[in-house]
C-alpha cells in the first residue's frame, strides 16, 4: 500500500537542520544534454556541496563524458528502472508524440518523461532533483532535510501562452524543474500503473483527435511535471493550490 499523500508546501523559510540520511543531489541528462551536466557538477562542487553528486543518464553517454563528469566529483548512474512508454503515447493523433511519423523516438519527450523513474532509485532516501540548466549561487545542501515529494513553487507567469501547463491554471501549483523526491518502489510501480493503464486507457478511449489532445495537453504536454500534477490528487489524494498542500 501507498502512504500517506506526501504533497508538501516548499519550505523557503522553515529553517530545517543540515542534509542527513542517504541523500543526494542530482539531474538527469541523455547523451545531447551532459555537457550542462558537467557545468552543474562544478557549480554544486564550488558551493561546497557535501552531498554526493548523481548525473542519472537515461541514454548511453560517450566514455570520455562519463570520464569527466567523474573527474569533477560525480557519480554516473543509468536510470534503472525506466519509467515506461505505453505505445498511446506515440499516437498520430497526438500534437507532441513521443515518437515521430519515421519511427525514431521524440528525444526530448523521452528525456523530460524519464525524470519520473527517479521515485525508483532506492538506494537513497532524499535526492535533491535539479534541472540540468539550473544556476545555483549558494549551498543548497539543506534541502536534502526537507519533507519527502516537496515541489518548488509554480512562479511562472499565468498569462496565455507561457510556461504553465496548458489550457489553464487549474494544474497549476507548482514546477518538477526543482523538486526532493523521495524515492519508493511503491509508489513509483503506483506511477508506472498510472501511465500505463489510466492514461493510456483515456487516450485509447478518446473518440476525435480533439479529444486526444486534450487529454495529451492536461496529463503529457510537459511530460513529467504534467503527468505529477495529475498523478498527486489522482493516485495519492492530495493537490496543491497556489503552492500549498491540500490533503
Amino acid at each position: 500500500m501507498l502512504t500517506e499523500p506526501m504533497v508538501e508546501e516548499w519550505p523557503w523559510k522553515s529553517g530545517h537542520g543540515r542534509a542527513h540520511g542517504r541523500a543526494a543531489i542530482g539531474t538527469v541528462v541523455d547523451k545531447a544534454m551532459w555537457p550542462h551536466a558537467a557545468v552543474l557538477v562544478q557549480q554544486l562542487v564550488s558551493i561546497g556541496t557535501m552531498l554526493p553528486i548523481v548525473v542519472f543518464n537515461c541514454t548511453e553517454l560517450p566514455a570520455p563524458a562519463v570520464q569527466l563528469i567523474s573527474a569533477l566529483g560525480a557519480r554516473v548512474r543509468s536510470l534503472t528502472p525506466a519509467m515506461p512508454v505505453p505505445s498511446e503515447f506515440s499516437s498520430e493523433r497526438l500534437a507532441l508524440p513521443f515518437q515521430k511519423r519515421d519511427g525514431t523516438r521524440a528525444q526530448a519527450r523521452h528525456s523530460t518523461w524519464s525524470r519520473l523513474a527517479v521515485w525508483g532509485q532506492t538506494e537513497w532516501s532524499r535526492i535533491v532533483l535539479l534541472d540540468v540548466d539550473v544556476v545555483i549561487r549558494a549551498n543548497i545542501d539543506e534541502m536534502a532535510s526537507f519533507p519527502p515529494n516537496t515541489f518548488a513553487p509554480e512562479a511562472c507567469n499565468p498569462a496565455p501562452g507561457t510556461c504553465t501547463d496548458p489550457p489553464t491554471r487549474t494544474t497549476g501549483g507548482f514546477n518538477s524543474g526543482i523538486m526532493v523526491v523521495g524515492p519508493s518502489a511503491a509508489r513509483f510501480e503506483a506511477m508506472a500503473s498510472f501511465a500505463t493503464e489510466r492514461i493510456a486507457a483515456r487516450l485509447r478511449d478518446a473518440n476525435t483527435t480533439a479529444d486526444a489532445q486534450q487529454v495529451e495537453r492536461t496529463h503529457l504536454w510537459y511530460p513529467e511535471q504534467s503527468f505529477l500534477k495529475r498523478f498527486w490528487p489522482e493516485v495519492e489524494h492530495a493537490s496543491l493550490e497556489s503552492g500549498a498542500a491540500v490533503r
